[in-house]
């Protein structure tokens, strides 16, 4: 019977000890429960701390971006304040170069203005001198016909000179035609150079054209009478001949 009852508390300890065990577990299970709960609230205050700066950050990004959009606003007014001072700058200077334009205009026009008076003045002092003047042109045109009818008188006169040049030129060639035959035998007359100019007679043909250059320095001293060429030496005038077969 003793036995019995030990027994029986043995077992109801042992009861009791798992059942310690058994709200000891519990506990644990508990308290693994609430650190649980814990670490999740940890976690979403760590979320929820992160989302709040997250946001400061995105209304940071918002207040700088618009605080650029502010400055860039700022310079384009100003920039367009510039260019309106520019234009205005253009238009003063374009002003003033209308006024300067016009200024000159009114210048130039007062300018002509003077010249035109001055002119009509001169015309007048023109006017009142044309008699003079029309005497002095009707003086000058009766002298320039004289001058023409003496040079057509010279004209004439160098026209039968060179023509006579020519018969004596003529006749010489005729003459050394007839010549040339007699090639050989010795010429005991003189040949004289007549200057158809003046009428002068010289012995050397070096003598004839040093006169002629020295007072007849426009014309030639010897002519083809077919061709109405001049030539300053007898040996180019024959040369001439030769080349052309003139007769």
């Amino acid at each position: 019977m003793k036995n019995e009852i030990m027994k029986q508390q043995e077992i109801i300890k042992q009861q009791e000890i798992l059942k310690q065990q058994e709200i000891k577990k519990q506990q644990e299970m508990i308290n693994q429960e609430i650190m649980k709960q814990q670490e999740i609230m940890k976690q979403q205050e760590i979320m929820k701390q992160q989302e709040i700066m997250k946001q400061q950050e995105i209304m940071k990004q918002h207040i700088l971006m618009m605080r650029n959009l502010e400055i860039m606003r700022q310079q384009e007014i100003m920039k367009q304040q510039e260019i309106m001072k520019q234009q205005e700058i253009m238009k003063q200077q374009e002003m003033m170069k209308q006024q300067e334009i016009r200024r000159q205009q009114e210048e130039f026009n007062r300018i002509q203005e003077i010249k035109r008076q001055e002119e009509l003045k001169k015309l007048k002092e023109i006017k009142s001198l044309e008699e003079i003047k029309k005497e002095e042109e009707i003086k000058k045109q009766e002298e320039i016909k004289k001058e023409e009818e003496i040079k057509k008188q010279e004209e004439i006169k160098k026209q039968e000179e060179i023509k006579k040049q020519k018969e004596i030129q003529k006749e010489e060639e005729i003459k050394k035609e007839e010549d040339k035959p007699n090639k050989n035998k010795k010429n005991k007359n003189k040949i004289f150079y007549e200057c158809y100019r003046d009428g002068k007679t010289f012995e050397t043909e070096k003598g004839y054209i040093k006169h002629f250059n020295k007072f007849h320095p426009d014309d030639y001293p010897f002519y083809c009478y077919e061709c109405e060429k001049g030539f300053y030496t007898s040996k180019d005038i024959e040369n001439h001949y030769y080349n052309k077969n003139h007769k």
